[in-house]
């Protein structure tokens, strides 16, 4: 047995779709007019046409392979595995769907492939060259499923000189005589059954491609162009046609700041000389398309407005002209020929990132699991190995829940669009994330005016004398990590504050709890040499975190606290002369 048993009582015509699949072909729909004689070519022409359409839509949109279910798994017989019910699409586009799960013998249709003719259909593609894989002592086998078509529900044409409804030829007996009747028109059926057939191959040698080169797959485009081009220079370097010297020599004229001094005649017409080899350098990229892709559709022409002209020889020995003009000229010819090359690479990546048409399929069946025999007993079914995964957002969605961030990402969705209250929403955040209500608290006090001051550091932070300051000291070896030292005893980062001439300031709070809020968000994470900080800690010594020391915010938090104190003052002498004026 190698294939599963057809379920139907009646004898049927068995075909297969296509042996090979061929992918884009152009389709044809017939088209019905008023008085059209309709035969039943032009009516079974209108169900290929939806058929093909359908197929397309599914080799080239979703791709070939299972899109659910059918996982192979053991059954309570020996040598007997169950299909699961599922659905999957073949190499050629065909539906095949299980509605029930499925018994196979595995055992025993590895035996009549054994048996069976090397050139048999039944075991081919993956057919061992080796006279026998009896003598093996383990064995890898693929189970696949292939797509069919049963013909059933035959019928007899309706014709006018026939008047018998049965199939066949029928003989009628009146006595001794026996009359014969006209035979009748062969049997048509009716219906089309879309079936499948399960089957066993011997496993290929691999599946797949290496993991490795799986991991270069997003740079693999951007390397192979690169690669390309590389060996594209080489060759023109193996030819004479440019040198590694002059290449060099091009990038420091294309990217010099400023013209050489005494830049006479000689030397512009040696770069003259250079800037024609780099053309021709230049043109010869386009004309030979290392890369295989062809966009710029003018480029002779662009090329044709950066050619090189020569500079213009003095009229007499002594004459003082100045080249720089024309090494400035040069120069931009340089810049806008070295574009050209970027955008060449640039193409060549694009053109890799088109995704490109699957191949024509050579074989029309479905590798569902590939198991492991040994001395005809099933030891092991992998269901992953060699097989194909059609694209379909449930799969997607299914395997993306591994790492939960679709969901989180509907589940906010729903909370944002189902209630409207958002300042419910963010009510109840508060009170689960901020009981206390200091983070509010600290966003409003004094006018808020700890926002204001943040912006305001922040806009002085960025702006552009301070980054260019920031840029030019930053030293990354230097730097202190100020997130490794908290819960560090405080004792332990005083020697290393003042190893890279850091000045520190500390603050005792109680607890981690009474840093603010806004505090802690805006912590800074490294500090450089030449940097203040403030070190809040605990009484045992204990840092529990960090904040930039900035010189306007303590100033502004001295001169509150002394008009705290002031009030306080004139709150007190008020009470003094009351008491005085009791006595």
């Amino acid at each position: 047995m190698v294939g599963s048993k057809l379920k139907t009582t009646k004898k049927t015509k068995t075909t297969t779709t296509c042996p090979v699949c061929h992918g884009l072909v152009s389709a044809e729909r017939p088209r019905f007019f008023a008085g059209q004689l309709l035969t039943e070519t032009e009516l079974n022409s209108l169900e290929n046409y939806v058929l093909a359409k359908n197929r397309l839509h599914n080799r080239y949109q979703h791709g070939v392979g299972v899109v659910c279910g059918l996982e192979v798994t053991c059954h309570d017989c020996d040598g007997v595995v169950t299909v699961a019910p599922g659905y999957a699409i073949d190499p050629c586009g065909n539906d095949i769907v299980l509605s029930e799960a499925d018994a196979f013998d595995v055992i025993e249709a590895i035996r009549q492939c054994r048996r069976s003719d090397r050139t048999q259909e039944e075991c081919v593609p993956w057919r061992s060259r080796r006279e026998s894989r009896c003598d093996d002592v383990e064995e890898h086998w693929c189970i696949t499923i292939k797509y069919l078509e049963k013909e059933a529900s035959p019928t007899t044409p309706l014709l006018r000189t026939q008047k018998s409804c049965g199939c066949g030829t029928n003989g009628a007996t009146t006595g001794s005589k026996t009359t014969s009747r006209a035979p009748t028109a062969s049997c048509e059926p009716t219906r089309i059954h879309e079936s499948y057939r399960l089957c066993v191959r011997p496993a290929p040698q691999t599946c797949t491609s290496d993991w490795r080169e799986k991991l270069k797959t997003p740079f693999g485009p951007l390397q192979q162009c690169f690669t390309g081009l590389t060996s594209f220079m080489t060759q023109q370097i193996t030819l004479k046609k440019i040198t590694t010297t002059e290449l060099a020599q091009v990038l420091g004229v294309a990217f010099s700041s400023q013209v050489p001094g005494d830049f006479n005649f000689e030397q512009a017409q040696a770069l003259h000389n250079l800037c024609e080899r780099f053309w021709c350098f230049v043109y010869a990229l386009f004309k030979q398309n290392p890369l295989g892709h062809d966009v710029h559709c003018a480029i002779t022409a662009v090329l044709d407005d950066l050619t090189c002209s020569p500079p213009t020889p003095p009229t007499q020995e002594g004459d003082n002209i100045n080249y720089n003009g024309y090494y400035r000229a040069v120069q931009r010819n340089f810049q806008a020929l070295i574009n050209l090359i970027f955008e060449y690479i640039v193409e060549c990546f694009c053109h890799h990132l088109l995704p490109p048409c699957p191949p024509d399929e050579e074989n029309d069946e479905l590798v569902l699991a590939c198991l492991t025999v040994r001395d005809d007993k099933i030891i092991r079914i992998g269901n992953f190995c060699c097989r194909r995964h059609a694209g379909s957002f449930p799969a997607m969605s299914h395997w993306l829940s591994l790492v939960p961030l679709l969901p989180l990402l509907f589940e906010g969705i729903k909370q944002l669009c189902c209630e409207p209250a958002i300042m419910s929403l963010l009510g109840r955040a508060a009170d689960r994330f901020d009981s206390n209500n200091s983070f509010v608290k600290g966003v409003t006090a004094e006018n808020f005016a700890t926002p204001r001051m943040m912006a305001a550091n922040l806009s002085r932070t960025f702006s552009g004398a301070n980054v260019a300051a920031m840029m030019s000291r930053v030293n990354v070896t230097r730097a202190v990590n100020l997130a490794e030292m908290v819960n560090k005893p405080l004792a332990e980062a005083e020697p290393a504050f003042a190893a890279q001439n850091l000045h520190m300031v500390s603050r005792e709070v109680a607890s981690a709890a009474d840093v603010s809020p806004l505090d802690t968000l805006a912590a800074p994470l490294t500090a450089v040499s030449g940097d203040q900080v403030i070190a809040f800690h605990t009484p045992d010594g204990r840092i529990v975190g960090f904040k930039r020391y900035d010189v306007t915010t303590e100033l502004e938090a001295k001169r509150t606290e002394l008009d705290d104190l002031r009030q306080e003052l004139a709150s007190m002498k008020a009470d003094l002369q009351a008491m005085k004026k009791v006595k």
